[in-house]
């Protein structure tokens, strides 16, 4: 496990010099704009931040935003935590080349920062969730072409995630959640009779459960199911005009017309 955990970040050169040349790059088309302006926390206790997969664009967004706001990094090793090389833990896995999956997955890093804070009674460690979110809610967005890149709770491709970043990269959201006190949520866990070896998985748990409301805040249930998505881009006036004009420029009917362009969003959205 520790193997597969470290195998993407190793990936495309992401040590030290790889990882910033890449966010530099990166950060030449991205703005990103940080909630709460000022994130609550502590330069005193080291710090973990947990995405809710391990996308290399999100994680390249919200070092570039640490490193700007002069917060602990989750690209380097996290001060106190010399044995860590990096500060960040994801609670899913993306799989998959064309059609991406998001998958469970048990952090061994968080297994280790659990057994640190059990065997040492004066160690805590913040726990952060962050969450990035490319543009603005779907529900205000009026451009079909943005509408159709915009966050969706289906994984992105890497082509498809390719044309969000440069759709919607210069409207970028890094939102921070309250820091968890890992030593506080071990004390709770074991008075309730919890497995100190089973901490680790239900921290994943609850974290999970927070980041998926998170989400729904900002993007609501409903818009990830594609057929939804479908339907709000060929209702929209702009592409309702198009259909139309090019059923009478083929000389077919509109409904035919209409599912040609509805075949066209499911393979872009795909």
């Amino acid at each position: 496990m520790q193997q597969s955990e470290t195998l993407w970040s190793e990936w495309l050169g992401l040590a030290p010099l790889g990882r910033g040349l890449a966010r530099r790059l990166m950060f030449l088309w991205v703005r990103a704009r940080v909630l709460p302006e000022e994130p609550p926390i502590s330069s005193d206790v080291p710090v973990v931040y947990v995405f809710a997969n391990n996308a290399l664009s999100s994680r390249l967004v919200v070092d570039g935003v640490c490193k700007r706001l002069d917060l602990p990094r989750p690209e380097v090793s996290p001060e106190g935590l010399p044995s860590e090389k990096r500060a960040l833990i994801f609670v899913r896995r993306l799989r998959g080349w064309l059609r991406r999956r998001a998958e469970p997955v048990q952090s061994p890093r968080l297994a280790r920062l659990v057994e640190r804070v059990v065997a040492d009674n004066e160690l805590d460690v913040q726990v952060v969730p962050v969450t990035v979110f490319w543009g603005r809610s779907p529900a205000k967005e009026k451009s079909p072409l943005k509408l159709l890149f915009s966050e969706s709770w289906a994984p992105a491709g890497r082509l498809r995630k390719l044309f969000i970043i440069l759709v919607h990269g210069r409207h970028t959201f890094v939102q921070f959640s309250t820091p968890v006190s890992l030593r506080e949520f071990v004390t709770e866990s074991v008075r309730d009779g919890t497995d100190p070896e089973l901490i680790p998985r239900k921290l994943a748990r609850v974290i999970r459960v927070h980041m998926r409301r998170i989400r729904v805040a900002a993007i609501g249930p409903d818009l990830s199911h594609r057929r939804t998505l479908r339907g709000r881009i060929l209702r929209s006036p702009g592409v309702r005009r198009a259909i139309e004009r090019h059923a009478a420029r083929e000389g077919i009917s509109t409904d035919d017309a209409y599912r040609k362009a509805a075949s066209y969003v499911d393979e872009i959205a795909a």
